[in-house]
């Protein structure tokens, strides 16, 4: 897919990064074999070179760069006789847009993009390394995106992870920092996990399975009580997943930008960005989170390194900035739809028979 070659290609350049690119050209290519380069090409072209890219695309590609040298008239594209193109660019260090060059039947519906924040000063590093080689084995995780916040320096040797990772890096520690991912999100479902959360394959399969019943709603593990009912509107962002389209829409709310996406200092709670982002997407769509039970086995889901966390799979958080923090977007986006009391349940059964195999282990 020479399409998504090219997109990821300028996704995994930093800004400044130069592109360097020499191609031939087939504007006058019919799909069939010819006699000769002017009218299609010879039987040989036909069947080595399988990618025909035009200059259509070449004009628009290269526009995302500040051109540093460019020549679509070489000796050896004269040679050939064929158009072509010699291109030397250096990434624009503005945020430009990138054109969609994937066709939307290419984003992927049978996978995940599955995105770790980590923290300058964080203890949880130690386990974030078994983490990313589970999740780097599991089929259903498409791409891992690690986002190194507060100028963060990569933790480890990355080159293993290299076929799915996608590394980006922010010089402040603002929370809202991991939902700046749009470009780098090529599934349709993106879920959120925090550094030190595990969650087995089956489970994060069972949530996919669930998510794509109703692809409005977000999903996650650890519901966030408000009453003594057992009714929740919240959930926790240590396990979260949703539509990769509500990422930009979180980010267009300039109010709550402001109120979450401040840096914040190390050792400081969270910014409630998590909760924002449950609240923006009952705002839009009506429909209140769901909450899944990971079965029977504890094994599912746990948090590495912590020992009695306030978020428990008991269902309940209630320290003062996330309360604060609800109470605040109540308001803000007037929320109104009804919580549910029950979990809904990926059953142990299940659970126990999509894993025995030893998928995705970690």
């Amino acid at each position: 897919d020479a399409f998504m070659a090219f997109e990821n290609i300028f996704r995994m350049l930093r800004p400044g990064g130069l592109f360097i690119w020499h191609d031939r050209l087939w504007d006058a290519y019919h799909g069939t074999p010819g006699t000769g380069p002017r009218n299609g090409g010879s039987l040989r072209e036909f069947q080595l070179h399988p990618i025909r890219l035009k200059t259509t695309f070449a004009d628009r590609f290269t526009a995302l760069f500040d051109s540093v040298y460019e020549s679509r008239d070489t000796p050896e594209l004269r040679r050939l006789r064929n158009q072509g193109i010699y291109f030397i660019g250096r990434k624009k260090h503005a945020d430009v847009g990138l054109p969609s060059m994937v066709a939307p039947a290419a984003v992927e519906k049978s996978a995940l993009t599955l995105v770790v924040t980590l923290h300058p000063g964080s203890q949880r590093t130690a386990h974030l390394l078994p983490l990313l080689k589970a999740y780097h084995a599991m089929p259903i995780v498409r791409y891992l995106v690690l986002v190194l916040n507060g100028g963060a320096p990569a933790p480890f040797d990355l080159e293993p992870f290299a076929s799915k990772l996608i590394l980006k890096s922010f010089a402040d520690d603002s929370a809202i920092n991991r939902f700046r991912i749009a470009r780098e999100v090529l599934t349709e479902a993106v879920v959120f996990v925090g550094e030190g959360v595990k969650m087995r394959e089956p489970l994060l399969q069972c949530l996919h399975e669930r998510w794509a019943s109703d692809k409005d709603r977000v999903l996650g593990i650890e519901p966030i009580q408000e009453s003594a009912a057992g009714g929740y509107a919240f959930l926790s962002g240590a396990a979260m997943l949703f539509s990769r389209t509500y990422l930009d829409a979180y980010l267009s709310d300039e109010t709550v930008v402001a109120r979450t996406g401040a840096a914040r200092a190390v050792g400081t709670p969270h910014s409630c960005e998590d909760l924002a982002m449950v609240a923006m997407v009952g705002k839009l769509t009506g429909k209140p989170p769901l909450a899944i039970h990971p079965g029977e086995t504890g094994e599912m889901y746990s948090r590495l390194g912590e020992q009695g966390s306030g978020l428990g799979l008991g269902g309940s958080r209630h320290d003062t900035g996330s309360v604060g923090c609800a109470a605040w977007l109540h308001e803000h986006h007037e929320l109104s739809f009804s919580t549910e009391p029950d979990w809904r349940t990926c059953s142990g059964s299940v659970v126990q028979e999509t894993g025995s195999n030893g998928e995705g282990g970690g």
